[in-house]
């Protein structure tokens, strides 16, 4: 697991050092877009993303694993 909760994060961060990631929540944050998600791991099977400025869902085709995925409060149209 890797919870960022509330870092005022502007982008997602590298983490593909992180090779069997389960759980990855960036939370309340600022971030606007998941440009480098395709990075995290295709082992993962939760993504919180909710409270941020993502206004596009992308590089999501690789996560065939994820079963919970939270984008709620965002800017998707």
């Amino acid at each position: 697991e890797l919870v960022l909760r509330d870092n005022k994060l502007t982008k997602l961060p590298d983490v593909s050092n992180f090779k069997n990631l389960l759980l990855f929540d960036v939370s309340f944050n600022e971030i606007s877009s998941l440009n480098g998600l395709s990075k995290v791991s295709n082992t993962l099977k939760e993504l919180y993303v909710s409270k941020n400025e993502v206004t596009k869902m992308e590089e999501l085709e690789h996560l065939h694993e994820l079963q919970i995925l939270e984008l709620g409060s965002n800017r998707l149209r």
